[in-house]
């Protein structure tokens, strides 16, 4: 019974998302890789708040419904089979009764799970998808580079990781330390960063000194937004880290370097 109602869940869920991308318009930009990718969030976010309307998902993704949680504007949490089919009813009269709101929405995913990738995949059109890194038993990111309704998204990558990526990807936007559309280069504990004829520089104290090579793919992320370079180096002087992010990612290190002894 309970596997039987959470496929319907999934379905009716995933179905309102879909619907409610349209209705509103959503614009979606999604961060993939194993480590990361809430500080790219983040970045991104601060950057783009005081241009935009623009949401993010703040907790970790951590199931298939998750996401559809966070783009449907609900808390994301263990609910019994009421208080789910009382929630299905107010996402409808929400759907039928509030007026269309344009916004973009930031979401940082990735998942081990086959199902839960396959069912992210369905309904989720990201117009911009940066790709920080690959844990190789990642599911998502390999379905979103063979699906032919992702090629109208933008990806965003650095060139020099991800070299075969040009092999998947109709639509890029990449940044490099040699050949790309962000030119980057750190030099002692300043990021210079160059687009077309502009250049910025970026000094990164010692605090943050783990998260400057974050910072290219979330100006990348601005620069396809039309932001001003400029604009763009004054809004990341601003920026805070969360005491609990630094947290979150040294522990996705551990993670990861005990996968891999």
């Amino acid at each position: 019974m309970k596997n039987f109602f959470r496929q319907i869940l999934k379905t009716i869920l995933g179905v309102l998302t879909k619907a409610i991308i349209r209705k509103h318009k959503m614009y979606l930009i999604i961060i993939t890789g194993w480590y990361g990718s809430s500080i790219v969030r983040e970045l991104i976010y601060h950057l783009l708040k005081s241009n935009f309307n623009v949401r993010r998902n703040t907790n970790s993704i951590w199931w298939d419904l998750s996401i559809p949680l966070v783009i449907l504007g609900y808390e994301d949490k263990k609910r019994n089979y009421f208080e789910w089919i009382i929630l299905v009813f107010k996402i409808i009269f929400s759907f039928l009764t509030k007026p269309n709101y344009h916004h973009k929405i930031i979401l940082n995913l990735d998942t081990l799970n086959d199902r839960t990738a396959d069912f992210w995949v369905k309904y989720l059109k990201p117009q911009i998808c940066v790709i920080l890194n690959e844990n190789p038993r990642s599911k998502l990111l390999k379905r979103i580079l063979l699906n032919k309704e992702y090629k109208d998204t933008l990806f965003v990558y650095n060139k020099d990781v991800f070299r075969e990526l040009e092999k998947y990807t109709l639509r890029r936007y990449v940044y490099s330390q040699k050949h790309g559309d962000l030119l980057f280069k750190k030099i002692d504990n300043v990021l210079v960063v160059k687009s077309r004829k502009v250049k910025i520089k970026i000094k990164i104290s010692n605090t943050y000194n783990f998260i400057w090579e974050f910072i290219p793919a979330a100006i990348s992320v601005a620069l396809i937004e039309k932001m001003p370079l400029k604009q763009i180096n004054s809004n990341i002087i601003q920026f805070n880290l969360h005491p609990y992010q630094y947290k979150a990612v040294f522990a996705h290190l551990k993670r990861f370097i005990k996968s891999d002894e």
